[in-house]
This record gives structure tokens, sequence and C-alpha cells, in this order.
């Protein structure tokens, strides 16, 4: 299996990439990419509803 790119740089540094305002579905092709977790913003919430 290729390494993704969210793999490759927490092996490498110490980064940690986090996923912004995005859907459910989103988040999680994220996570399994590699993501070390998910934010919200409260303001694009409320605007998406």
């Amino acid at each position: 299996m290729k390494e993704t790119y969210f793999k490759r740089v927490h092996a490498q540094t110490p980064t940690r990439m986090w996923i912004n305002n995005v859907s459910r579905s989103q988040a999680d092709k994220a996570i399994d990419a590699g993501a070390t977790g998910c934010t919200q913003n409260p303001a694009y919430t409320w605007k998406m509803m």
C-alpha cells in the first residue's frame, strides 16, 4: 500500500495534520488518509445551517 502524504509528514516531522470545516464523509476520508483530527469553526457550522 502506498504511503499517504499525511503519513509521510507524520513520520518525518512533528507536524500533525488537521482537517478544518469538512463534511462527515470528508472527515472520514481524511482520517483514513492519516489526518490526526478534525476541527470545525463554529461560525462555519452556523452559516451552513
